[in-house]
C-alpha cells in the first residue's frame, strides 16, 4: 500500500496546503505533476495497483485546482485498448492561454522482451482526448523504458509540442536514448528516433521544455 501526498508551496518554499491524492488500500506509486496555465490547475499522475475493476498496474490521474486544492475524481488514463502493466508515468503541461491539454506518457510492459512507450492527452475537465492510446514507440521486441516528457510545450499555440525521451536496452551492458515530438493536439510530429547510441550506457533522460 502506497499513498500519495501533495503540497502546494509559495515562492519562498512555505507550504500553503498539504493534502492526499490517495490514502486508500490501493498501491499508488511514482507520482508526477504538471500545470495547465489557462485552467489554473495541476494534474497528478501515478502508477496504481489494485484500482477497482482493473487488473495489474495502471496509470491514474487526478486534477487539482491550483487555488483551492479541490480535486476531481480519479481518471483512468491508460485505457484497456492496450494490454499489459502500465508503469513509470510522466506528465507535461501547457502554458498557453487558449485550448490546451496535458500529455501523459508511460512504459507499457507487453511481454518480457517487448516494452513500449505510450501516451494520452488529458483535458482540464478530467477527460481523455481522442479514442485510443497514442503509440509513441510500439515497436516489437524492443525494451523501451523510463519515459520523460517536457513539463511545457511552449506558448505558440499551433506550433506547441512536447519532447518525449526514454532509454532502450540494446544489450545487458548497452542502453541508448531515443526521443519523439508530439504536437499539442496529439499529432506525432517526429516519430521515435535515436538521440544517443554509443557503446556506453546512456539512460534515464529528462526532457527539457
Amino acid at each position: 500500500d502506497g499513498d500519495i501526498e501533495i503540497q502546494e508551496r509559495d515562492a519562498a518554499g512555505n507550504a500553503i496546503a498539504v493534502t492526499y491524492i490517495d490514502a486508500t488500500v490501493q498501491n499508488w506509486r511514482h507520482p508526477q505533476t504538471a500545470n495547465l496555465n489557462f485552467a489554473n490547475q495541476f494534474l497528478v499522475v501515478c502508477q496504481v495497483v489494485g484500482y477497482p475493476g482493473l487488473p495489474g498496474s495502471n496509470i491514474i490521474g487526478v486534477t487539482v485546482d491550483a487555488q483551492t486544492m479541490v480535486q476531481n475524481f480519479p481518471l483512468v488514463i491508460s485505457t484497456n485498448d492496450q494490454t499489459g502493466d502500465k508503469i513509470l508515468a510522466d506528465v507535461g503541461g501547457d502554458s498557453y492561454d487558449g485550448t490546451a491539454y496535458y500529455c501523459v506518457v508511460w512504459h507499457r510492459s507487453f511481454t518480457a522482451t517487448d516494452t513500449d512507450i505510450h501516451a494520452r492527452l488529458v483535458t482540464s475537465a478530467s477527460t481523455l482526448l481522442g479514442s485510443s492510446t497514442i503509440m509513441i514507440d510500439n515497436s516489437g521486441s524492443s525494451l523501451d523504458s523510463w519515459p520523460s516528457v517536457s513539463k511545457s510545450n511552449g506558448t505558440l499555440g499551433g506550433s506547441a509540442a512536447w519532447t518525449i525521451a526514454w532509454h532502450r536496452q540494446v544489450s545487458a551492458t548497452n542502453l541508448d536514448i531515443r526521443a519523439a515530438v508530439l504536437s499539442w493536439d496529439g499529432t506525432l510530429l517526429n516519430p521515435s528516433a535515436v538521440i544517443a547510441n554509443s557503446a556506453v550506457t546512456e539512460y534515464y533522460p529528462r526532457a527539457s521544455s
